[in-house]
């Protein structure tokens, strides 16, 4: 239906052109790929995502907000980022809607928004923010769980991994205390206390 086709395909350089075309496609797509391996390096998380997805976020490197929808790739358990207005850092948000402050906030900009170095900067606020909240949570749990509304008032008041963290810490530790002190007779009186424990929980 078209004639015009049919002229050009009688172009015996088409086929020389597209060849050639091809060719530097792929020396592009090469080089393409050889740069997000380097920005793979630098953050290793980034394997966890798509080549599209790591490139959408390379390219929107001055709005760092847009990264939130890649996080929960990138970081398990962690839905979002909270960016003041300033586009300071300075809480992560789970899933769940659990919340945990970072140490000391943060700001992309502060890494001139390349973005494997700030997101690296996150998980190093990550890391102080969970181990902060760890030795807060002991501290916490000590002065508190002495009775069953207090413990009660413990678990509620700290974020979920953190209370299955310290919760498995003292109960070794208890555990320990108990067959030290009285073997047998000392682990049958714990466990009735952790049966009590868990009444008050439900």
């Amino acid at each position: 239906k078209n004639p015009s086709v049919l002229i050009k395909a009688d172009d015996e350089d088409l086929l020389r052109k597209f060849q050639k075309a091809n060719g530097k496609l792929e020396e592009i797509l090469k080089k393409l790929f050889d740069f997000l391996e380097t920005k793979r390096m630098a953050f290793p998380r980034f394997y966890f995502i798509s080549n599209d997805a790591l490139l959408e976020i390379l390219s929107e490197s001055q709005e760092p907000t847009r990264v939130q929808k890649y996080l929960s790739k990138c970081f398990e358990g962690v839905k979002e980022l909270r960016f003041r207005e300033n586009l300071d850092i300075d809480q992560m948000i789970s899933p769940e809607g659990e919340k945990v402050d970072f140490v000391k906030s943060l700001n992309p900009a502060d890494c001139n928004n390349q973005v494997e170095m700030w997101l690296e900067k996150v998980e190093d606020s990550m890391r102080d923010a969970v181990r902060d909240h760890l030795r807060r949570s002991i501290d916490d749990y000590v002065a508190k769980s002495e009775t069953q509304e207090g413990r009660v008032g413990w678990l509620l008041h700290w974020p979920g991994q953190v209370v299955l963290a310290i919760s498995c810490l003292f109960w070794t530790k208890d555990t320990e205390d108990a067959l030290i002190t009285e073997q047998n007779a000392g682990l049958h009186k714990y466990a009735a206390r952790l049966q009590e424990q868990k009444q008050a929980l439900v």
